[in-house]
């Protein structure tokens, strides 16, 4: 088995569960969602350092395709079934395909690709406890200072980790200032679930260029 059908079959299996743990009411509707949100994510911020720019352009491809033709059939209805409005599970594949097309850097590409897995999973799963007292709208779109407060240390986190692992530190240390402080402001204004394409474009393009 080649390591392209590898992926997909991961991919698969992680979609899998979560309708798994869905249709058995294990799991709610928005935490399933963001299960598939995190795992298939951040198993796609690895991409860059085992696969090439055409096979991750082909797996984001495959799996809009199948997001969107779920969205019409209701094959996995458990990533679907929140009631807000939102575009998300279209969104992230060309996010990822965004920054994969943004940058030749593996590192660069885990980092952008970990804002939308990670740090926009957790603002919105932490920040939903705390809409009454510290929510707003923006563009009609419900958000919370403590989501945004999430995302921010997260990615904070995200950047350090990664620089320290694939980078020296030092060159980089201005991203560290600014990278955050434009990403949560991304994460602010992607209504309907476009921050998953926004995030990581704006995310890719300040550390390539910082």
């Amino acid at each position: 088995m080649n390591i392209l059908l590898q992926t997909m079959v991961v991919i698969f299996a992680i979609v899998v569960l979560a309708e798994f743990l869905w249709r058995t009411k294990l799991l709610e509707s928005e935490y399933s969602r963001k299960l598939v949100h995190i795992l298939v994510g951040t198993f796609a911020a690895t991409w860059a350092f085992f696969l090439n720019d055409q096979e991750i352009y082909f797996l984001t491809a495959a799996m809009f395709l199948v997001v969107l033709g779920s969205r019409f059939i209701g094959i996995f209805a458990s990533i679907h079934s929140v009631k807000r409005k939102t575009w998300g599970e279209l969104f992230f594949p060309l996010g990822i395909a965004a920054a994969a097309a943004l940058t030749n850097s593996p590192w660069i590409f885990l980092a952008a690709v970990l804002h939308v897995s990670l740090a926009d999973a957790l603002a919105a799963l932490i920040g939903r406890k705390y809409v009454k007292k510290y929510g707003y709208k923006i563009f009609n779109q419900q958000k919370t200072l403590v989501g945004t407060l999430i995302f921010f240390i997260s990615s904070l986190v995200i950047l350090l980790t990664v620089m320290v692992l694939g980078s020296d530190l030092s060159v980089y240390f201005m991203a560290v200032l600014i990278v955050p402080v434009f990403a949560s402001l991304a994460e602010n204004i992607g209504a309907y679930g476009s921050d998953d394409l926004l995030v990581p474009i704006v995310v890719t393009f300040l550390l390539a260029n910082l």
